[in-house]
């Protein structure tokens, strides 16, 4: 059980980050405004999504050893493999620099795809829908705490360290917002459909171990939406003010209050994750 949680938080985080970081950049950085910052963050990015491709691959191949009986299953074979050709064909996409349209959202929806095709909303009778609306709950999770993580530790990093690129990031921040926004509207409507497949009663809350990481997921997702209402309603607004302040001070000072704010979303966010993985290895 405790390597089965261990194998799936893992999983989740890379594919997170992975998918985050190669979908969030098409949704908010492909206008004029925004391209500054993209130029100045390219290597970084290139960097920040190798690295989640060495964790998915890590992830998968421990799959197969922590759960070794799968083997014997053919549709949990095929779709380990199919996650593991998935990730070589993104990781030859970024390679040859090939990050947009179809190159990239093709192979990242279906990397996230083979994960609800072996979550428990795939075991269900009517898997169909169920599976499909779990594939849409991860979608939105990466969107949204993928893109956190690739603000964090790509984008503010940059800024800290060239002022002139404050404008940009601000206007890229006011766009992440509206997308997260969608994502929590989104995340609460998947996410009470998912519960409701497997939850039937307030009881199963607390005498299950799916309903106890449930309500825990539940708590820490209010936190989160604590700091996305933070970021929107007091740090973007600020980043505006500060981006008329000339001066590299001033752009050091507006990053670094940003990024530890960042950071304390992104640890919730392995929280949040962590209650996920064990809603998926629970009975």
């Amino acid at each position: 059980m405790a390597t089965q949680l261990v194998v799936h938080w893992l999983a989740l985080i890379a594919f997170t980050a992975l998918a985050g970081g190669l979908l969030v950049p098409l949704i908010v950085m492909q206008s004029a405004p925004a391209q500054p910052l993209a130029e100045a963050v390219a290597a970084a990015r290139q960097r920040w999504l190798t690295g989640w491709l060495i964790a998915g691959a890590v992830a998968s191949g421990l799959a197969w050893l922590a759960a070794p009986a799968r083997l014997e299953d053919a549709r949990a074979s095929w779709l380990l493999g199919t996650r593991l050709a998935l990730l070589s064909a993104i990781a030859f996409a970024v390679w040859r620099d090939k990050q947009t349209g179809a190159w990239i959202v093709v192979p990242a929806l279906a990397l996230l795809l083979t994960q609800s095709l072996l979550s428990r909303s795939a075991a269900l009778p009517d898997w169909i829908p169920h599976t499909l609306n779990d594939w849409f709950h991860m979608t939105l999770t990466a969107l949204w705490l993928g893109g956190v993580a690739l603000l964090a530790f790509v984008l503010i990093p940059a800024v800290a360290h060239r002022p002139a690129l404050l404008g940009s990031f601000s206007y890229v921040v006011d766009r992440f917002s509206a997308l997260a926004m969608f994502c929590v509207l989104g995340l609460g409507i998947s996410g009470i459909i998912q519960a409701g497949a497997f939850v039937r009663d307030l009881s199963d809350l607390v005498e299950t171990d799916y309903g106890r990481a449930l309500a825990a997921k539940l708590i820490v997702s209010v936190a989160l939406v604590g700091f996305g209402a933070l970021h929107q309603q007091v740090i973007a607004p600020r980043l505006r003010l500060w981006q008329l302040k000339a001066g590299r001070a001033g752009a050091e000072s507006a990053a670094r209050r940003f990024r530890l704010s960042l950071y304390a979303e992104v640890a919730t966010s392995l929280l949040l994750l962590l209650f996920v993985g064990a809603m998926k290895s629970s009975r």
